[in-house]
């Protein structure tokens, strides 16, 4: 369930400042009922550190379409905040029973859905570990293996810091600004060659074909006559070379 206590569905205004609405979604843990007791310690601790949290215990006592309600909270909400449990994973995933948790389930169809129509806002639907819960009651469609989660170890600034700081916008590093760029004047030296330069050093017997630039004595022998008309095609001698017939 989640919900707000007592404010409208429009983010809150004090001081000048807007604060968003902080939307508290989470399930009853049918063997751990001092989930729940957690769930209303933060509502209360973010309250009091002047975040417009909402909860649906403190609508509890009206009358309401809860299917509307719920769907509003979702919609209007600057943050959503997951509350991570073995129940809430469970429901969120389509693996409880029908008859269970009904308002999670559709509570969190509807997350899904936001979560899917905008997957790049993903500062907005925010999962968060409450003590005596573990990463592993995070839905898998949040990623919780590959993107943030907000570890609340009391409920205290102390406890709560890094949640804190993204629902009221005060990072902990703030970027140092952009400076000028310095002047970085060129290194003398040697011009780059034009081209390929090839080097021969000693002496070279064979064939060369020249690409590039020869040092040192280079002695070439001959490749001696070309087979063809002139030449035997099995010895490469000439007609000169034949021996003489008597």
């Amino acid at each position: 369930m989640a919900g707000h206590g007592g404010d409208s569905g429009a983010p809150g205004t004090r001081d000048g400042v807007s604060r968003p609405a902080v939307f508290l979604s989470y399930a009853r843990e049918p063997d751990d009922p001092a989930h729940e007791e957690s769930v209303l310690r933060l509502w209360t601790f973010l309250r009091s550190c002047g975040v417009d949290a909402r909860l649906d215990l403190g609508e509890a006592g009206e009358r309401r379409d809860w299917a509307l309600w719920m769907a509003a909270q979702i919609r209007e909400a600057g943050y959503v905040l997951v509350i991570a449990s073995p129940a809430y994973r469970r429901s969120a995933e389509g693996r409880g029973q029908a008859h269970e948790e009904r308002g999670v389930q559709w509570e969190a169809r509807l997350i899904r859905d936001a979560f899917y129509a905008d997957p790049h806002a993903l500062n907005r639907f925010v999962p968060v570990v409450l003590p005596g819960q573990s990463v592993a009651g995070v839905p898998d469609f949040l990623a919780p293996a590959t993107s943030t989660v907000y570890p609340v170890s009391d409920f205290t600034v102390e406890g709560a810091e890094q949640l804190l700081r993204l629902l009221t916008n005060q990072p902990e590093f703030i970027p140092q600004p952009l400076g000028p760029v310095p002047a970085l004047a060129p290194r003398p030296g040697r011009p780059p060659d034009a081209g390929v330069r090839n080097s021969i050093t000693g002496d070279v017997t064979g064939i060369v074909i020249q690409a590039g630039s020869i040092t040192g004595p280079v002695t070439l022998s001959s490749p001696g006559p070309r087979a063809g008309a002139d030449a035997d095609p099995r010895t490469g001698n000439t007609a000169e070379d034949a021996p003489g017939r008597d």
